[in-house]
């Protein structure tokens, strides 16, 4: 008997994933926070949240790319995000960025600063996949604006 219900299950999902239609969830950017954690290093957190317009739940996983000045920066995967049916929940990107490691060097850095640059394009893209009963599902992901530098005037130098 538990065979025959095993086949029966076999048999019926398949079809009843056939009749579903899933729908890509919808990912929008919410807002992104730039924090100066040192002189050099600064902390960005781009928060998106996701709805799910399905009647079951789903999850999956975003990844995603960051370029800061039109250069790749860093890329990666997201911790799994779960969503309930017809729910919605965020999720955050974030990296820390080191303005030595960005510029190539110290000196760089602050002739940036000395020459007028206040800040730097960066991009956030990538794509939510998930994968419900055999339905691959994606989304686009994106954010984009300025992560402003620290201004010349943070910048205090002791003489002993």
């Amino acid at each position: 008997m538990k065979k025959l219900s095993l086949l029966l299950l076999f048999l019926v999902v398949p079809f009843l994933a056939g009749c579903l239609e899933l729908q890509p969830p919808q990912v929008t950017h919410r807002d992104t926070q730039i924090n100066v954690v040192s002189l050099n290093e600064l902390m960005a957190k781009s928060t998106f949240d996701v709805k799910n317009p399905n009647p079951i739940g789903i999850h999956g996983t975003v990844e995603y790319q960051i370029m800061i000045d039109g250069k790749p920066f860093t890329s990666g995967v997201t911790s799994t995000i779960e969503m309930t049916p017809n729910g919605s929940t965020s999720f955050i990107v974030g990296t820390k960025i080191d303005l030595i490691q960005l510029f190539g060097t110290a000196q760089n850095v602050i002739n940036a600063m000395v020459s007028g640059k206040t800040s730097l394009p960066y991009a956030v893209s990538g794509k939510f996949k998930s994968d419900v009963i055999g339905i691959p599902l994606e989304a686009p992901v994106s954010a984009s604006g300025n992560i402003p530098l620290p201004k010349l005037s943070d910048i205090k130098i002791q003489i002993h």
